[in-house]
């Protein structure tokens, strides 16, 4: 009976365990999300707001800005990426499959308004 016992509360403590590394890896997610949103409304930011009253400091604000729109797209590629890969390594320890389809899909449309939001400076 005492094994039965000790072999349930193994088993709880490893349901705990995997469901705190999932959450680590969706925390992690998240910040790389920040990150990006960071990057991409410094660079909006940048090239709405920041008026200068030469041409050529206008022309290197807007390129400074664009560079960090396009490094948030980047960021949000990866930090798919990254939790694609977290997720593969933690279905073959633990058996956990991760939601990667809403993730997905949560990346594509950040990268999608970002790709937007860039276009628009243009115009």
């Amino acid at each position: 009976m005492e094994t039965d016992e000790r072999t349930l509360l193994a088993r709880e403590r490893t349901r705990l365990a995997n469901e705190r590394n999932r959450l680590a890896n969706e925390r992690t997610f998240l910040a790389w999300i920040r990150t990006g949103l960071a990057s991409v409304a410094g660079g909006v930011a940048i090239i709405r707001f920041l008026t200068f009253h030469t041409y050529t400091n206008q022309v290197i604000a807007h390129y400074i800005g664009c560079i960090l729109v396009v490094l948030g797209i980047v960021i949000f590629f990866l930090s798919f990426v990254d939790y694609k890969n977290s997720c593969k390594k933690l279905e073959v320890e633990n058996g956990y499959a991760g939601s990667v389809l809403s993730i997905a899909a949560m990346s594509i449309v950040l990268i999608l308004v970002s790709l937007v939001l860039l276009i628009f400076t243009f115009i």
